[in-house]
């Protein structure tokens, strides 16, 4: 099953009304300088599992974050190729790995 990547520009609130976003789905945010990846988690109201944040240049298929922010809206789909997605399922991993 393909996971779907997404840009959250707010709270994790948008997630939980969202009717396109659900468990096991990626989420990308910038927080300064950085972007924060995680996971949207199965619960009663859907919330990050935040993996950690990286520097922009250690992600792939960056072009299509930064489209994705140009656009309206809290929570927006990030078309790409799987590139981005390998980058976040290598952090996820390396996170689970080291016991974080």
């Amino acid at each position: 099953m393909a996971r779907t990547v997404w840009l959250l520009d707010g709270d994790e609130h948008t997630i939980a009304v969202s009717d396109q976003a659900g468990p096991g789905d990626f989420v990308v945010r910038r927080t300064g300088e950085l972007v924060e990846v995680g996971e949207i988690a199965d619960g009663e109201e859907p919330r990050v599992a935040w993996f950690g944040e990286v520097e922009p240049a250690l992600l792939p298929e960056m072009d299509d974050v930064m489209l994705a922010e140009d656009r309206i809206g809290p929570l927006q789909r990030i078309p790409e190729d799987g590139d981005l997605r390998a980058a976040i399922e290598g952090i996820e991993t390396a996170e689970r790995n080291r016991g974080g």
